[in-house]
């Protein structure tokens, strides 16, 4: 959903013609996936996949290549990096599951539920929801019915 709407701004501001919109795709896609979110602590997409820093949208405009006296890697070096790779990546992802766990609990502390304090014999009201499309989650858009008088108590729930 958010692509779609990065898409149509792109199209409108730059005045793109309908008919080139598959150029513009990747661009948007590459943009998107190299922006910094906030719900991966600040990092992009491709950080978190890839461990590597995020490049700039100009490089998927302007592409840089590789030099053609590039020489070979030996299996020994590649198997190096492979390992400091896998290290940064576990570190990077235990960073991240860290901070989406921190929001979690954060959030799961924020809604408190107390439970009623009642006693076998008080008398109680029962409320049924009624919908309503003006206002929703009104204590005066629902049908309150009873009174009920409860006959146990337990811990959770008590017996009408």
């Amino acid at each position: 959903k958010i692509t779609q709407e990065v898409f149509r701004l792109l199209l409108s501001d730059m005045q793109i013609p309908q008919d080139h919109r598959p150029q513009a795709i990747p661009l948007v896609q590459f943009v998107l996936n190299h922006s910094p979110r906030p719900s991966l602590g600040g990092l992009s997409p491709t950080q978190v996949l890839t461990n590597t820093t995020p490049e700039s949208p100009l490089s998927e405009i302007l592409p840089s290549y590789l030099p053609s006296n590039a020489s070979p890697i030996s299996a020994a070096t590649i198997l190096s990096r492979h390992d400091t790779l896998q290290v940064a990546f576990q570190e990077l992802h235990k960073t991240v599951s860290a901070s989406r766990r921190d929001k979690l609990s954060k959030s799961r502390r924020r809604i408190t539920a107390k439970f009623p304090n009642l006693i076998v014999c008080d008398f109680v009201l029962w409320a049924r929801r009624q919908d309503s499309p003006r206002v929703k989650d009104s204590k005066l858009m629902v049908l309150w019915l009873g009174p009920y008088r409860i006959t146990v108590n337990g811990t959770m729930l008590s017996s009408i």
